[in-house]
């Protein structure tokens, strides 16, 4: 709380004013009950926390260190096909995941890349660049990443 006086004059009028202020000067990325309300309870990432203070996301990550509160493995720019961002969360995109189990059964078939693509694009479904066409690269990348998630998780 910060008290102000008026300055004093000469006249015998004057009265002596004490100004009150219940502004918080305190940054948000120095308050840990926050921190911890934002990055644990809700689950907001460092990023999002910043836009919310003001402060660089950076700023955040070294509160975060600084508070001993645990950084977790969040999802971050890209959003891999056949998932989607929901509340904060990485989810499951259906219909995306269908793509996805289709491609796959396609490979398990002996069907190459670029048939593969060629299928999807005739078919009228959009690549996850949201292109008409699909490309054997982007069907390749789909099918890594799915032998990697199966290496990973095994």
């Amino acid at each position: 709380m910060v008290e102000r006086h008026a300055p004093k004059t000469n006249s015998t009028s004057s009265t002596n004013v004490a100004l009150n202020s219940n502004i918080c000067t305190t940054p948000l990325s120095d308050n840990k009950a926050f921190l911890i309300q934002k990055y644990v309870v809700e689950k907001v990432s460092a990023r999002q926390i910043g836009v919310l203070a003001g402060c660089a996301h950076s700023t955040i990550n070294d509160a975060l260190d600084r508070f001993g509160i645990t950084k977790s493995k969040r999802p971050s720019g890209h959003i891999p096909y056949g998932s989607k961002m929901k509340k904060c969360r990485l989810v499951h995109h259906t219909r995306e995941q269908n793509i996805i189990q289709q491609i796959w059964r396609r490979k398990r078939k002996g069907c190459s890349n670029a048939k593969i693509a060629k299928s999807l694009s005739n078919r009228g479904i959009k690549s996850p660049a949201g292109n008409p066409t699909w490309s054997p690269a982007t069907v390749g990348r789909i099918l890594w990443r799915l032998r990697y998630q199966k290496q990973v998780s095994s």
